[in-house]
């Protein structure tokens, strides 16, 4: 069994819990040693998971996010929300095997060094991508999602994956954050949508995501974003068909075409990536994503270019 750096997130240094709603999931995790038990905060007690992985797909049966908090109150946990994603054996299969060798200390590193550059940088930031240029001017009230700068979850924490995984740039409340303009290439996509809002960005979330991978099996990737004042003016696949007015409105009214994040990937690019799972990890599979849409009344689309630069 390998997953040591996953392990050793936690302070015992022992294997974790996987809690979970899913018996696909639970089969996949045991498979590799994992001890699994079921997802039930009315019935279970919080002293039975010191240590726990928190692996989420049924958005039908899913507790208020206060309600599992507070079950799991006195726990250390990693949350894996796969309902976000995608929830198939597939999907479920390529999680197990990315955590297996996902370096969670590295991408710390990365992540405070992400973190370092734009504190430090007084000239707009370029991102390139295949011959494509990028500029990302940022507002001196600079808002940056909180990341993970240390590879530990510790006792009485609820801690995302994606904090070990991204550092991004969000807008602020006078959307003075960044001003993003120019042309990015990107080799991937994924699509999310909060879990608790499943009744109103969960339809918009599978159709954006059943377009990507129609442009996937088409070969009609990688595909070109083009954004002017933050706002995404173009998604143009390699055989030049639009995408704009498909995906835009799927993105919900309250962002639409602005963008909502602009983010710098903690984990390297992988040979091992697989474009056409809808997953949590792509999102970080390096380089830099752009993305449209809150996740709270349509979908969360990221747009990824793997390897792009910064500088």
């Amino acid at each position: 069994m390998d997953f040591s750096s996953l392990i050793y997130l936690f302070a015992s240094g022992q294997i974790p819990t996987v809690v979970t709603d899913s018996p696909v999931v639970a089969d996949h995790f045991g498979r590799v040693g994992f001890p699994t038990a079921a997802l039930e905060p009315e019935r279970r007690s919080t002293a039975t998971f010191e240590e726990a992985i928190v692996v989420s797909t049924n958005s039908a049966t899913l507790p208020a996010p206060e309600k599992l908090q507070a079950v799991f109150a006195n726990s250390a946990v990693l949350d894996i929300p796969l309902l976000s994603f995608e929830c198939s054996p597939q999907a479920v299969a390529y999680l197990v095997e990315r955590l297996r060798k996902l370096d969670f200390h590295s991408a710390c590193i990365r992540s405070l060094q992400h973190v370092a550059m734009i504190e430090s940088t007084s000239t707009p930031l370029l991102i390139t991508s295949e011959g494509t240029e990028l500029t990302v001017e940022l507002g001196a009230d600079v808002s940056i999602a909180l990341p993970r700068l240390e590879p530990i979850v510790s006792k009485g924490q609820w801690v995302a994956l994606a904090g070990f995984l991204e550092v991004g740039l969000v807008p602020n409340i006078t959307d003075t954050s960044f001003s993003v303009n120019g042309e990015l290439v990107c080799d991937g996509a994924s699509v999310a949508y909060h879990g608790e809002n499943h009744d109103t960005a969960g339809p918009s979330a599978k159709q954006a995501w059943d377009i990507v991978s129609s442009v996937r099996c088409g070969d009609g990737f990688p595909i070109t974003i083009c954004v002017k004042n933050s706002r995404v003016i173009s998604i143009r696949t390699s055989d030049n068909v639009e995408l704009l007015a498909s995906l835009v409105p799927l993105a919900g009214k309250s962002s639409g075409d602005r963008l909502i994040e602009v983010a710098f990937a903690s984990l390297p690019p992988s040979p091992h990536t697989n474009w056409t799972v809808n997953s949590q990890i792509n999102e970080a599979s390096g380089g830099v994503h752009l993305a449209i849409g809150t996740g709270t009344d349509g979908a969360h689309i990221d747009f990824i270019a793997s390897y792009a630069e910064v500088s």
